[in-house]
Formats: structure tokens, C-alpha cells, sequence
């Protein structure tokens, strides 16, 4: 049986593969690794995964955890899930944030009225 070589990583070459043929088994090898991350991200990190490629022979793929109905209401109806730890950092950034929008409005009205010409 004949090896099949797979042209070089584009990413390591740089440029585009051109040939058809080896553009096809280069989309499938790098499908099934990116497939492979994927996986390996809900096994380890619990996450929800969704995924959809779109090669030039026109054939899509995709890989979906739990469900492509799940992802797509995701996607739909974003919620935030924020723990205590979280809230109180958010809380403390939008407090200083405020704080340091408060100083540069009164600086900018301070400067409007020494700056306008007095009648």
C-alpha cells in the first residue's frame, strides 16, 4: 500500500496549499485534531462546545457537547453565572471605575468654566 504524504502544515510553511487533493487531507487531519482539543476541553474543563467547519470542498462538520440544540440556546439566550468572589471583584472594579469617571467629569468641568471667557 502506498503512503500518502499530506502536504506541510501551513502554519509551519506559511503559505496556502493549493493542491485540492492535499487541501482535503490536510482539513482532515487538522479537523480531527482540532476535534481531539475539543473533546479533551469538555473531558477536563466541564465545558459546553460547539463547532462548526466549512472546508472549500463544500462538506461541513461539526462537534457539539452536550447537543447543538444546547449550544444554540446558549448562543441565543446568553446567561452569566457569576460566584461571590466574582460579584465582589466586579463590584469593587465598577465602584472604582465610577470613581475615576466622577474625578475626570469634575477635572473637564473645571477646566470648561476657568477656560470660558467671563462676561
Amino acid at each position: 500500500m502506498e503512503d500518502k504524504k499530506i502536504a506541510e502544515d501551513p502554519k509551519i510553511s506559511g503559505m496556502k496549499i493549493e493542491n485540492e487533493v492535499d487541501q482535503d487531507g490536510m482539513f482532515s487531519k487538522l479537523r480531527s485534531d482540532f476535534y481531539k482539543k475539543a473533546s479533551k476541553l469538555v473531558r477536563e474543563c466541564d465545558i459546553d462546545v460547539g463547532i462548526v467547519l466549512f472546508p472549500p470542498s463544500g462538506d461541513s462538520s461539526s462537534f457539539f457537547h452536550p447537543t447543538a440544540d444546547a449550544i444554540i440556546g446558549r448562543l441565543m439566550n446568553p446567561t452569566i453565572e457569576f460566584n461571590a468572589d466574582d460579584v465582589t471583584k466586579y463590584e469593587a472594579w465598577l465602584d472604582s471605575a465610577s470613581f475615576k469617571m466622577k474625578y475626570i467629569l469634575e477635572l473637564l468641568e473645571n477646566e470648561a468654566t476657568s477656560s470660558s471667557p467671563s462676561q
